[in-house]
């Protein structure tokens, strides 16, 4: 999920490609927001850990998101670290270790970084 919400793509969002699907779903979601109510509510239903996955334009983003969604109860959050489909969000975003070593002591959880 992103910070504002996003439509994303038009249909067909999927196709088929020789040894597998392409997927093009350009982060539909409703913001983080809503998204954290809905999470809340799937926690409280199923029996299994629910994980988030968010995209950020930038690190206040990426703090304000992870904690309303930890206060969601969801058991993990996932960051979305090179999207193509974000502005901000490609593959500099994840590489950017003054980003990450500015985040790290803003997280009440330990961050693990993997590529």
């Amino acid at each position: 999920m992103t910070y504002r919400p996003r439509k994303g793509y038009p249909q067909p969002r999927l196709y088929p490609a020789s040894g597998g699907i392409v997927n093009a779903v350009g982060l539909a979601n409703p913001g983080f927001r809503e998204a954290a109510q809905l999470l809340a509510e799937a926690v409280k239903r199923v029996s299994i850990p629910v994980i988030a996955s968010i995209a950020a334009g930038g690190p206040e983003e990426w703090v304000e998101i992870a904690s309303t969604l930890e206060d969601s109860g969801v058991a993990a959050v996932e960051l979305n670290l090179s999207c193509p489909h974000f502005e901000g969000g490609g593959l500099e975003l994840g590489q950017d270790l003054l980003l990450w070593l500015g985040l790290y002591p803003q997280s009440p959880q330990p961050l693990e970084y993997r590529l």
